[in-house]
């Protein structure tokens, strides 16, 4: 982002939950390519679908970004070395 002329404050990982027949549903989405989404589909299957259950997955974050003000540091830098 330093590019757009941003710089990162702070970045985290949220924490979220998803309903347990949703991730039944996508267990059952991935058991048709992989060996192990078929055994995870079965061992799946006894847990309510009512239950929310931890988010596994790691591409949930947010960030926070700083506009670099690159004008201003550029006119500091003129009056000051000049």
């Amino acid at each position: 982002m330093t590019t757009l002329g941003m710089t990162e404050v702070y970045s985290a990982r949220s924490f979220r939950w998803i309903n347990a027949g949703h991730a039944k549903s996508l267990l059952r989405h991935i058991s048709k390519s992989s060996t192990f989404g078929r055994i995870a589909s079965i061992a799946a299957t006894p847990i309510p679908s009512f239950l929310s259950l931890p988010y596994p997955g790691d591409d949930l974050f947010w960030s926070v970004f700083r506009k670099t003000d690159h004008d201003r540091e550029l006119s500091w830098l003129s009056n000051h070395l000049c």
